[in-house]
């Protein structure tokens, strides 16, 4: 086991305390560069670390040194001179770190305290260091660094801060819950390499090792009343021998005063960047053969079943990894192992084998590698591509005491990965993340073993998460189909807790091994079970609950496709009586105010939709739900899949892609998951199968409102897997409805419209008659009647003798009678539809124009085309721009007394123009419309006809009247 925390280390914090002191720091990270205020105090021996509105606190730093045979705690108040200042830059992996280092000299013992703190700028968390410098002439012992040593006032109620230990050092002996209440702890947390104090709001902060691999990290947490607290990160250096005139530093760490999600992804991050994780090469599933809860007599049995079953099951057994155990079958020894590694190769999985440091290999003791890398050569050499090393030996110093513990272990991995070689697939099983086999193994075993209860399995599975993927793949501890040689039943919580341990196997995205012998028919039921687990998703997921809350009772996975987003999420009830479980969209990064569709994995089943948040029914201890929550928001009118019983991940590893539209869509599948199963689909219409390729469509049924169960069964390997479907719309939304509709409409309208064109053309030609009629009348009646008058009033005049006034009323009747003739002419020319044109207006009114104008004694002058186009000219336009263009004649006569008038007719821009031009008195410019000569009813008649009116005279250079008509009726 990993050396537990020293106690001198607490004695020294103890120290440390009481020297501290308040004020503002000799040196500061410049404001404004980052959110966190990280200050060395005014004499250098503490710092006060501060995030505005969240924390505060004042800390310090110390290593202890082993001088003489005899330990010594060096603390900056213990140093006889105040430590010195400098300033300079850390390059990190998430940009250039302004730091700070002192530098405590003690004299008796010829020997510095060094630290150094600094900030990066953007990123609210301080990094600390501590190291010593040997100025004497003798080698000193390094026994431990303690760069950060800090009290602090919890705010509020103790009880409602919790201490998580992200690491387990001791999995069989893990602390119940997956958080501690910090007013629980009675004698001091020790927390192994990372882990946070965090309130249920998000208040708090993470604490662990980054930077350059040097050591392990150890915490001591101690709670005292009034909520006060002492935290001290210490990292172990093992006494190694700094020699005269060398520097050592201990383990640089940081503290993240970020919400829980955020912290332990950056320094997750940080960790892979500094210690060179390798690419993430996936997970894998498949068998093995280790688990000696079986007790095997005979492997060379064992393994040509489980490789019979796995050809023989139609492409359901699809391991990626066979792995034997060499201490119990001594595969490397036996003579069947050529056969071993071939019989592997025919079930289309990689060859592994899993090998014992502490074994029948050999026990290794103070790192001795000769035997593992030896067994690692000889394993490879014989075809065997995936190696598991189990029970690495105990960390302790190299016999040189040049080396940490972390440092030797990390030599270790360093030589059994030069020993595999590159491509073989490499796994640490050391029932625990190990930070010193970053960089150097493909997977790491993150739990202890399941046995009949998997809760201590599922609390180490949580708090791994976030390692999947990032620093290697992540073991769970196996999944089972159920117990050898029993029922479910025998297992703690029954077959709910199984289903529950596999789904959270499935949901990590990690390894997904098991030692469950297939071959047996007691097993072909399970079957399933291993098919929705092959291979594993590439997700990221999460607990909500992480770091926040005692219990973990929630996984998140959000799944994000070009096609759309899902969230999948597995709720279980993780207390001893029955109870429900509730989810908070918001908090599972879900929109609370979107509709979901909501579909359970294992009832394979859509339970409806839900909106802002869903509660499980109740549950029993053990049991849970996995479900998948589907935006329906996103894309409304389109089909949408809400489901899919063929993948642990309901979709996010068998669907290859979706293309949706409202009257089709098209479903490509890759070769994961179970090769008979559902996928379910919300479409307010019917899908209906057009076309499937590389598996069949068994049946498509309602599976509830406006939700489809689309059976598939027959999935084939290998083979372009395609499901093509048509909506079946109803007629209202079909495009021949729609099309027929159109034409209906159209001709319709176009009835209408011939009907209403008739109606005006039987009303014109009506009109047209009758004005025909009344013009004819007019003027065959009336007008001769009053042509009778005027004549029988010449005819009488001769004989009126010398009555001067009857010969005056013959003379005024005469008169009358010939003007009324006149202007009743005019009146027959206006309604007369013959005339309804440009050409026959422009030949009356020069007609009428000239005759005027020759009674006036005034010249007259015409500038009219001698073909006018024979455009329309409605009867309304005739009479107003008739009247109004004998207006300004008369206007022109009366008030200019011209000696010469000019009439122009022109068309113009489709507007028939009338110009009349007089070399009259004229008159000013400014005079208005308003002020009389007719220019107000000349206007209003323009302005009727939809025409304008234009007027511009000077005094003395006559006047010009412009009117223009658009041509087409007004």
């Amino acid at each position: 086991m990993r050396p537990a925390f020293h106690e001198t280390s607490n004695v020294c914090f103890a120290v440390l305390l009481c020297a501290m002191v308040s004020g503002l720091s000799a040196f500061a990270i410049p404001d404004g560069q980052s959110p966190i205020d990280a200050r060395l105090d005014a004499d250098g021996r503490t710092f006060t670390v501060v995030v505005p509105g969240t924390i505060a606190f004042q800390a310090g730093y110390s290593a202890q040194i082993e001088f003489d045979g005899h330990p010594l705690v060096l603390s900056p108040d213990s140093s006889p001179r105040q430590p010195d200042t400098a300033r300079s830059s850390e390059s990190t992996p998430l940009g250039s770190a302004e730091v700070a280092t002192t530098t405590c000299s003690f004299g008796d013992a010829r020997v510095d305290l060094l630290f150094r703190l600094g900030v990066v700028p953007g990123v609210s968390g301080v990094i600390a260091q501590a190291g010593i410098r040997n100025n004497g002439a003798k080698a000193v012992k390094f026994v431990s660094s303690t760069p950060v040593a800090l009290a602090g006032q919890l705010a509020g109620n103790p009880s409602t801060w919790l201490a998580t230990a992200l690491f387990e050092r001791d999995p069989a002996a893990a602390m119940k819950p997956a958080a501690l209440a910090v007013s629980d702890i009675v004698t001091p947390l020790s927390i192994h390499e990372c882990g946070t104090l965090y309130r249920p709001d998000g208040n708090g902060f993470l604490f662990g090792p980054i930077g350059t691999p040097i050591a392990y990290v150890n915490t001591s947490l101690s709670h005292f009343k009034d909520g006060k607290f002492m935290l001290s990160v210490s990292a172990d250096m093992g006494s190694v021998l700094v020699e005269p005139g060398e520097t050592r530093w201990g383990q640089q760490v940081l503290i993240l005063v970020e919400p829980p999600q955020t912290a332990v992804a950056r320094w997750t991050d940080w960790v892979a960047i500094t210690h060179g994780a390798l690419k993430s090469p996936g997970a894998m599933s498949g068998w093995n053969e280790s688990n000696t809860a079986f007790h095997r007599k005979d492997a060379t049995k064992e393994l040509p079943a489980a490789v019979d079953v796995v050809r023989t099951a139609g492409g359901r057994l699809r391991p990626q990894v066979i792995r034997l155990n060499d201490p119990l079958a001594g595969v490397l020894a036996a003579e069947w192992q050529p056969a071993a590694v071939m019989l592997t190769a025919k079930a289309g999985a990689r060859p592994g084998v899993r090998l014992d440091p502490g074994g029948e290999i050999g026990v290794i003791t103070r790192y001795d590698t000769t035997n593992i890398t030896g067994a690692v050569r000889l394993a490879v050499q014989r075809g065997f591509r995936d190696l598991e090393i189990a029970s690495p030996p105990p960390d302790m110093p190299a016999p040189d005491g040049r080396r940490t513990s972390f440092e030797h272990s990390r030599d270790w991995w360093t030589a059994i990965r030069k020993a595999a070689g590159a491509d073989v697939h490499l796994m640490c099983n050391d029932n625990g993340p190990n930070r010193a086999a970053v960089g150097l193994v493909d997977a790491c075993r993150t739990g202890a073993e399941t046995g009949l209860d998997f809760n201590a399995a599922i609390r180490n599975m949580f708090k791994s998460l976030h390692l999947q993927g990032r620093w290697f793949t992540v073991a769970c501890e196996e999944y089972h189909l159920k117990p050898v040689g029993g029922s479910p039943s025998d297992i703690k919580n029954g077959w709910p807790m199984i289903r529950t341990w596999i789904s959270m196997v499935g949901l990590s995205c990690g390894a997904a091994m098991t030692s469950d012998p297939w071959y047996t028919d007691d097993f072909t039921p399970y079957w399933r079970n291993i098919e929705v687990l092959t291979p594993p998703a590439t997700e990221h997921p999460f607990a909500p609950d992480m770091c926040i809350d005692r219990t973990w009772t929630r996984l998140v996975g959000q799944v994000h496709r070009e096609w759309g987003d899902w969230t999948v999420v597995l709720l279980w009830n993780s207390e001893a009586s029955e109870a429900p479980v509730r989810l908070d969209f918001a908090a599972a990064g879900l929109d609370p105010e979107r509709n979901y569709a909501v579909w359970s994995f294992w009832d394979n089943r859509y339970l409806g939709v839900a909106r802002g948040s869903w509660t499980t029914p109740s549950l029993a201890s053990g049991d849970s739900q996995h479900l998948r929550f589907t935006d329906l928001d996103r894309a409304p009118g389109k089909p949408v899949v809400v489901g899919s019983s063929l993948h642990i991940y309901c979709g996010a590893a068998e669907l290859e892609s979706v293309t949706a539209l409202a009257s089709a869509m098209e479903i490509q599948l890759t070769d994961a998951g179970a090769r008979d199963g559902d996928l379910f689909v919300y479409s307010r219409q019917q899908p209906v199968l057009r076309n499937a390729t590389g598996c069949a469509v068994s049946s498509i049924t309602a599976a509830g409102e406006n939700v489809w169960r689309i059976s598939i069964a027959g999935r084939r390997q290998n083979e372009t897997q395609r499901i093509e479907l048509d909506i079946r719309l109803p007629f209202t939304r079909q495009l021949w409805f729609w099309l027929l509709v159109s034409a209906a409409m159209a001709g319709l309208l176009f009835g209408v419209w011939r009907y209403i064109a008739d109606l005006r053309l039987q009303r014109e030609y009506a009109l047209d008659r009758e004005r025909t009629r009344l013009a004819r009348d007019l003027h065959d009646d009336l007008g001769g009647d009053l042509s009778s008058i005027a004549m029988l009033s010449d005819l009488a005049l001769p004989h009126a003798g010398d009555s001067e006034a009857v010969s005056g009323k013959l003379q005024e009747i005469s008169t009358i009678s010939r003007d009324t003739v006149r202007r009743l002419e005019e009146i027959v020319w206006a309604i007369n539809p013959a005339n309804d044109d440009i050409e026959r207006f422009a030949v009356y009114f020069c007609k009428v124009a000239q005759t005027y104008l020759e009674l006036a004694g005034v010249r007259s002058r015409f500038d009219v085309p001698d073909q006018l186009p024979s455009r329309p000219l409605t009867s309304t336009q005739r009479h107003n721009l008739f009247l109004a263009a004998k207006e300004a004649l008369h206007n022109s006569i009366r008030h200019g007394k011209p000696k010469e008038v000019t009439i122009r007719i022109a068309l113009r821009d489709d507007n028939l123009v009338v110009t009349i031009e007089d070399d009259g008195a004229g008159f000013p410019e400014s005079t208005t419309l308003s002020t009389g000569n007719g220019s107000v009813n000349m206007a209003a008649r323009m302005k009727q006809i939809g025409g304008t009116f234009e007027r511009r005279s000077q005094v003395g250079r006559g006047t010009v009247v412009v009117f223009s008509v658009p041509l087409g009726g007004a």
